[in-house]
């Protein structure tokens, strides 16, 4: 499989404990729009789902590639062990080995899940949302003020998953916005949420029952936090083309950095990492780049790999991209 151009993967839908999947049933254009238990698409993965036996396929989570064509290609884990060094460059393979440094997903919630910490910290960029049981979506972050680690501790013990939650910080949300979640902060979404979930290759969540000492008890004022989680973006480029902004850099996440692009007319990109996954998340167009053109409509995701070092973006109808690159060489 030639690696000189942007890389589109085949459908991964990836069942899980928690039902949802309307809204990304509506994102990804699948019928019916209806929840279920396949509520997550896994995203340029190189991870096997694992799970139920009975019901899962030996390579469910396992992103396989399309050819040019629309053929079916190989597993992009299997392009990994194959031709690394022309979809990541040989810079960062010396660097990171033949890990691609990120997982990304679209989640959809349509009801709560659990209260857990992360290893590392995650970027949260909300797509969509909708009220279920009469109440709005939130994400519930962090201690509030005077939460004490007697008290968790007390609630873990006890294994009351509402106490846990009434400790913790509700913040509503709205489609568009982005949120860094910090590594071992308690956090919890609520149901209506449907994101994109970026995190690092070695990511990993924790329960409160499995390790109840992973989480930071430190507790914070609701303004703090707020500071601290929600992400503005920092402007890079601006024109009557459209304009992109790093809406998350490595100094938060330790490794990765989620950039966002709108493309109103006709822009240019080029990678300061050797790739980079691109997810369409509104309107259409086309992509060029130096050995071909192909269209792009929401809902799409690829691998720039290093072979593709520019892409030119020509929206016919305004294009919303989340470029998450990887680790810095």
């Amino acid at each position: 499989m030639s690696l000189l151009h942007p890389i589109f993967f085949e459908p991964n839908r990836v069942r899980r404990q928690y039902a949802g999947g309307m809204l990304l049933n509506r994102f990804l254009r699948v019928l019916p729009e209806e929840d279920d238990y396949f509520s997550e698409e896994w995203l340029a993965s190189v991870n096997p789902a694992g799970g139920d036996s009975e019901v899962s396929s030996l390579n469910e989570g396992l992103s396989r590639t399309i050819e040019s064509g629309g053929l079916t290609g190989p597993l992009l884990a299997e392009l990994l062990d194959d031709q690394a060094e022309f979809l990541l460059g040989e810079e960062y393979i010396a660097s990171h080995s033949r890990s691609l440094g990120i997982q990304a997903k679209l989640v959809d919630y349509a009801e709560k899940a659990q209260v857990c910490c992360l290893s590392h910290g995650e970027v949260w960029t909300i797509l969509g949302t909708r009220e279920v049981g009469g109440q709005p979506p939130a994400i519930l972050l962090g201690f509030q003020e005077g939460v004490t680690a007697k008290l968790f501790a007390a609630a873990a013990k006890k294994k009351k998953p509402a106490a846990l939650e009434e400790m913790l910080h509700s913040l509503p949300v709205q489609p568009g916005q982005t949120y860094f979640i910090p590594p071992h902060m308690p956090v919890m979404a609520s149901a209506g949420l449907f994101m994109l979930k970026t995190q690092a290759a070695d990511a990993a969540e924790t329960l409160v029952a499995a390790a109840p000492d992973a989480f930071d008890v430190t507790a914070m004022s609701r303004d703090d936090l707020f500071c601290q989680a929600k992400q503005e973006g920092l402007v890079l480029r601006r024109s009557d083309e459209g304009y992109c902004a790093e809406v998350a850099g490595e100094d938060k996440t330790g490794s990765f950095a989620v950039w966002q692009a709108e493309i109103i007319t006709r822009m240019q990109l080029s990678l300061p990492r050797p790739f980079a996954l691109v997810v369409c998340v509104s309107g259409e167009g086309r992509i060029n780049w130096a050995g071909g053109s192909r269209e792009l409509r929401a809902g799409e995701a690829f691998i720039q790999p290093f072979g593709v070092p520019w892409i030119e973006y020509a929206a016919s109808r305004k294009l919303s991209l989340h470029i998450i690159l990887p680790p810095a060489t």
